[in-house]
């Protein structure tokens, strides 16, 4: 009688692993709910004696509510879980283009020659390592439009600027040169460099 209720004592646990797994406290509750009716259905039918059969029923309803229960939250499962695999994807890598942002400011700051070799705020040119930065001293128009705050007229007038002055010596450098509001150069510094 044992081994036949094992299946349906492990069974009632899908809902409440579920609602853990996908962090919807209504799924906990009810398949919490589940998990005691099926205890209280394995203790009455371990106390009871040949002449009733109450356990029983309660472990048949048991298994029909875990069964039903899981069924229906077979799909809006999938659906949560594909979704936060969707977001823990996006997250890592922001986390990488964060990482490497970090990693191609610093070698810029150490190491200027070496960085410009790699093409590092060139992502205009194929095979470099960007870094997913832009280098304000040598990239194109177009490019240095997608800085946060600079807009193609402000672009092209980076690109005429640097062209009479043979660069920029920093980040600071070219927001007080063009008078740009600090938050867009606050903004720009971790997304530009200046080789």
């Amino acid at each position: 009688m044992w081994w036949g209720m094992a299946p349906i004592g492990f069974g009632a646990w899908v809902p409440l692993v579920a609602g853990f797994k996908a962090h919807k406290r209504e799924w906990i509750a009810w398949g919490t709910f589940i998990v005691l009716f099926t205890i209280v259905g394995f203790a009455v039918s371990t106390v009871e004696g040949e002449e009733t059969n109450y356990g029983g029923g309660l472990l048949i309803v048991s298994w029909i509510l875990h069964g039903a229960t899981s069924f229906a939250l077979m799909k809006p499962y999938q659906r949560r879980m594909a979704v936060r695999a969707r977001y823990e994807t996006q997250v890592a890598e922001a986390e990488h283009v964060d990482e490497e942002r970090r990693t191609v400011i610093d070698l810029a700051r150490k190491d200027p020659a070496r960085a410009l070799a790699l093409g590092v705020g060139r992502p205009d040119l194929p095979g470099s390592r960007h870094g997913y930065v832009i280098d304000v001293n040598h990239a194109p128009a177009g490019v240095l439009a997608s800085l946060p705050g600079i807009n193609n007229e402000t672009a092209a007038e980076i690109v005429h600027l640097r062209g009479e002055l043979n660069g920029f010596d920093s980040i600071d450098d070219l927001g007080s040169l063009l008078d740009l509001h600090p938050r867009v150069v606050a903004a720009m510094r971790g997304r530009a460099v200046a080789l």
